[in-house]
């Protein structure tokens, strides 16, 4: 029996068509049957593939498969898929049976002017219109004049002559040779803090009525949509530094308790006003037993007022006991020169 393959022809160059002439069960001599290309194809001999020329296959004993190539001629022509048909006959022995005598080979296009829709975004701004543009895109170029309607649909989420201009749809015209349109959308900027918001605008009825559309996942379909995200830029203001404190070095507990060869605990330090230069805190221990980690801190201008993480942990000894470890906080530098703070 003899399949039916499938192959896309290309854009240039040859690829092969291969069909498979297959003899079940395996013989236990000798086999050959004759291949000859059929009328009834709709791909053009010497343009579309070169010309076939008949043979015979000869299957060994033991053999149950053979192939027959078809070279097939690349073209960025936009056009129908295409077929080419091989017939076996004359079976040897006689007593060999074609179980399927005619395989049809299709030279699939990849040339059909194909439409698709991206999905733009845009930050929105906090005044004023920013334009946000699907861009619909035919490939490869037609040859001809190509239509296709554009409407919003349901599913986003930015409001309508709130957040962009009203969308009232139309039909984008693709001259031969254009393969891109735009379809502007009026985002209206403000300072108000919200999600991203979307607009779906969907293509759909294109003109001639065979043009493929494609939706965001390669699929063909009847229409797809593209999602348009408009994306909030503005962010909370920055939360007020803390007010000054008496203390120069803040800390957030004066105790801790730590278990003896867990995973440790943590407490935080900050300043308690902005230095007047980089300020380094050193952390020590009297106990070789309780370490902390980091060993000393950073602070500047920018960042006095953030309270940095010490994680605190306590190696394991033989006894019952609670021990106590005194943790120094010696900061250098920034007008905070021999500043200590202690935790225990």
């Amino acid at each position: 029996s003899i399949d039916s393959p499938r192959v896309a022809e290309g854009n240039s160059g040859t690829t092969d068509l291969e069909f498979t002439v297959t003899l079940s069960p395996a013989p236990t001599s000798q086999v050959t049957v004759d291949y000859a290309e059929a009328s009834g194809g709709t791909a053009t001999s010497g343009t579309d593939y070169t010309a076939i020329t008949a043979g015979t296959l000869t299957f060994a004993a033991g053999e149950t498969s053979k192939t027959i190539a078809v070279s097939v001629t690349g073209d960025a022509t936009a056009e129908s898929d295409e077929t080419v048909l091989l017939q076996l006959s004359n079976p040897t022995p006689s007593g060999a049976v074609i179980a399927t005598g005619t395989g049809t080979g299709t030279i699939v296009d990849d040339d059909t002017p194909t439409l698709t829709i991206d999905s733009p975004r845009v930050a929105e701004g906090n005044s004023g219109t920013t334009e946000m543009a699907f861009t619909v895109t035919l490939s490869p170029a037609s040859t001809g004049q190509v239509t296709v309607e554009w409407n919003e649909v349901d599913g986003g989420t930015a409001e309508s002559g709130t957040d962009y201009t009203a969308l009232s749809g139309g039909t984008l015209t693709f001259a031969a040779s254009e393969t891109s349109k735009p379809i502007p959308v009026e985002v209206r900027g403000d300072s108000a803090i919200e999600p991203n918001e979307t607009v779906q605008v969907a293509i759909s009825s294109p003109n001639p009525s065979g043009t493929p559309i494609r939706n965001a996942d390669g699929a063909l379909a009847s229409f797809a949509t593209g999602v348009g995200t408009i994306t909030n830029d503005d962010a909370p203001p920055a939360p007020p530094p803390p007010p000054p404190s008496t203390e120069k070095l803040v800390l957030s507990v004066a105790e801790l308790e730590v278990a003896t060869g867990a995973e440790g605990a943590t407490y935080t330090l900050r300043l308690g006003a902005a230095p007047t230069g980089p300020v380094t805190v050193e952390i020590s221990s009297d106990d070789s037993d309780v370490t902390a980690s980091p060993a000393s801190l950073s602070f500047d201008a920018s960042n006095w007022s953030a309270p940095q993480t010490v994680t605190v942990t306590a190696a394991a000894d033989d006894d019952d006991y609670a021990d106590t470890a005194r943790l120094t906080h010696t900061a250098s530098g920034g007008g905070l020169d021999g500043e200590m703070a202690v935790v225990t």
